[in-house]
């Protein structure tokens, strides 16, 4: 992996549940690994112990394409070899 985005999120009421959206870049020396990948995490509040923590209830995933390069940030890019 190398980097991520949560690009959504929803409260569930009536389930208390939260579904999270995340982006994810991939980047391998294979080509075929070379992706972006939607997913969605399914949360659900953790009432065993104080605080308040979190407990994935379910993940899929619901898009994947191929990645030809990625900025990370200004000094790192990904790119193919020509």
């Amino acid at each position: 992996m190398v980097d991520f985005k949560f690009v959504d999120a929803k409260w569930d009421r009536a389930a208390e549940e939260l579904t999270v959206r995340v982006k994810i870049w991939n980047w391998s020396s294979y080509t075929r690994q070379r992706t972006v990948n939607i997913w969605d995490f399914t949360l659900y509040p953790d009432r065993s112990g104080s605080g308040r923590k979190f407990m994935i209830r379910k993940v899929w995933q619901v898009d994947e394409r191929e990645l030809a390069g990625y900025h990370a940030f200004p000094s790192l890019k990904f790119e193919e070899e020509p």
